[in-house]
Protein backbone atom coordinates (compact mmCIF):
# COMPACT_ATOMS: atom_id res chain seq x y z
CA UNK A 1 0.00 0.00 0.00
CA UNK A 2 1.55 3.70 -1.30
CA UNK A 3 1.44 6.32 1.44
CA UNK A 4 0.70 9.25 0.19
CA UNK A 5 1.02 13.22 2.05
CA UNK A 6 -0.94 16.04 1.75
CA UNK A 7 0.24 18.69 0.33
CA UNK A 8 -0.38 23.06 0.55
CA UNK A 9 0.53 26.21 1.94
CA UNK A 10 -0.75 29.16 2.81
CA UNK A 11 -1.62 32.14 0.44
CA UNK A 12 -0.20 35.61 1.89
CA UNK A 13 -4.02 36.09 3.25
CA UNK A 14 -3.88 33.45 5.54
CA UNK A 15 -6.03 30.76 4.12
CA UNK A 16 -4.75 27.29 3.44
CA UNK A 17 -4.91 27.06 -0.28
CA UNK A 18 -4.87 22.74 -0.84
CA UNK A 19 -2.76 21.51 -3.45
CA UNK A 20 -3.08 17.89 -3.62
CA UNK A 21 -1.48 14.56 -2.42
CA UNK A 22 2.08 13.49 -3.26
CA UNK A 23 3.85 9.63 -2.33
CA UNK A 24 5.25 9.89 1.22
CA UNK A 25 9.00 9.63 -0.17
CA UNK A 26 8.48 12.86 -2.28
CA UNK A 27 11.36 15.12 -1.86
CA UNK A 28 9.87 18.68 -1.01
CA UNK A 29 12.18 21.26 -1.99
CA UNK A 30 13.89 23.92 0.64
CA UNK A 31 16.38 26.15 0.51
CA UNK A 32 18.77 23.51 1.91
CA UNK A 33 18.00 21.47 -1.40
CA UNK A 34 18.98 23.87 -3.74
CA UNK A 35 22.05 24.94 -1.61
CA UNK A 36 23.02 21.20 -2.18
CA UNK A 37 22.09 21.34 -5.72
CA UNK A 38 23.72 24.68 -6.02
CA UNK A 39 27.30 22.82 -4.33
CA UNK A 40 26.77 20.06 -6.61
CA UNK A 41 27.05 22.26 -9.66
CA UNK A 42 30.40 24.23 -8.10
CA UNK A 43 32.02 21.04 -7.43
CA UNK A 44 31.69 19.74 -11.03
CA UNK A 45 32.29 23.24 -12.71
CA UNK A 46 34.95 23.53 -10.47
CA UNK A 47 36.39 20.53 -11.83
CA UNK A 48 36.06 21.19 -14.96
CA UNK A 49 37.91 24.17 -14.55
CA UNK A 50 40.91 22.98 -12.61
CA UNK A 51 41.18 20.19 -15.64
CA UNK A 52 40.81 23.33 -18.24
CA UNK A 53 43.33 25.75 -16.48
CA UNK A 54 45.98 22.68 -16.20
CA UNK A 55 46.36 23.04 -19.90
CA UNK A 56 46.92 26.91 -19.83
CA UNK A 57 50.15 28.59 -20.33
CA UNK A 58 49.19 32.21 -20.60
CA UNK A 59 46.61 34.02 -19.22
CA UNK A 60 45.56 37.89 -18.84
CA UNK A 61 43.93 38.91 -15.40
CA UNK A 62 41.70 41.71 -15.12
CA UNK A 63 40.26 43.58 -11.41
CA UNK A 64 37.65 46.07 -10.78
CA UNK A 65 36.63 47.27 -7.28
CA UNK A 66 33.14 48.87 -6.44
CA UNK A 67 30.77 49.92 -4.50
CA UNK A 68 27.06 50.10 -4.46
CA UNK A 69 24.95 52.87 -3.26
CA UNK A 70 24.01 50.92 -0.47
CA UNK A 71 27.77 50.76 0.71
CA UNK A 72 28.40 47.25 -0.15
CA UNK A 73 32.33 46.87 -1.90
CA UNK A 74 32.77 44.43 -4.48
CA UNK A 75 35.57 42.70 -6.26
CA UNK A 76 36.11 41.26 -9.19
CA UNK A 77 38.25 39.33 -10.65
CA UNK A 78 38.37 37.51 -14.45
CA UNK A 79 40.84 35.33 -16.15
CA UNK A 80 40.68 35.37 -19.79
CA UNK A 81 42.97 32.53 -21.60
CA UNK A 82 43.05 30.52 -24.46
CA UNK A 83 42.83 26.69 -25.00
CA UNK A 84 44.18 24.13 -26.85
CA UNK A 85 42.28 24.23 -29.54
CA UNK A 86 42.32 28.20 -29.28
CA UNK A 87 38.54 28.70 -28.38
CA UNK A 88 38.60 31.93 -26.42
CA UNK A 89 37.07 31.46 -22.35
CA UNK A 90 36.16 33.53 -20.01
CA UNK A 91 36.14 32.63 -16.52
CA UNK A 92 35.26 34.81 -13.58
CA UNK A 93 36.21 34.35 -10.29
CA UNK A 94 33.59 34.77 -7.95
Amino acid sequence: MECWKYFGFRSSDGKTVRIGYLPADYPLTSSRYYASKMNDKYVLASARLQEILGSVTTAAITADLWTSQASHSYLSITKHFLVVNLDGLTYAMV
